[in-house]
């Protein structure tokens, strides 16, 4: 995808950080050293819609995941940090009104 910058945005408690039609490019989980951490990401805006993603470190390391070129999420993303989260990265883009690469769009049950 060629518009727009990819923005990283920090996230340190569960919620719904992404508005709909965003594309989802990945993201990185840093775990506490309290122990093993994990984040859960859904379609939409809580943790009953479809899961997007699932990030797992053991403690005091971490998890990452790059998507090239990304996963629309036609709904949103809620981020959900179940346990010795340290800090989650979250990539992504805004959506795009043109170009030649378009985004990923996973249908339900994937």
């Amino acid at each position: 995808m060629d518009d727009g910058p990819i923005v990283a945005l920090q996230i340190r408690e569960d919620r719904a950080v992404l508005p709909r039609g965003v594309v989802y490019h990945g993201g990185i989980l840093r775990a506490a050293a309290a122990g093993a951490a994990e984040v859960e990401l859904h379609h939409g805006t809580g943790t009953s819609a479809d899961l997007l993603d699932i990030y797992r470190a053991p403690a005091d390391d971490h998890d990452m995941h790059i998507i090239e070129r990304g996963i629309a999420a036609p709904q949103g993303i809620f981020v959900n940090l179940l346990a010795n989260v340290e800090v989650f990265v979250l990539f992504y883009r805004l959506p795009t009104s043109h170009g030649e690469s378009p985004p990923v769009i996973l249908e339900r049950g994937y």
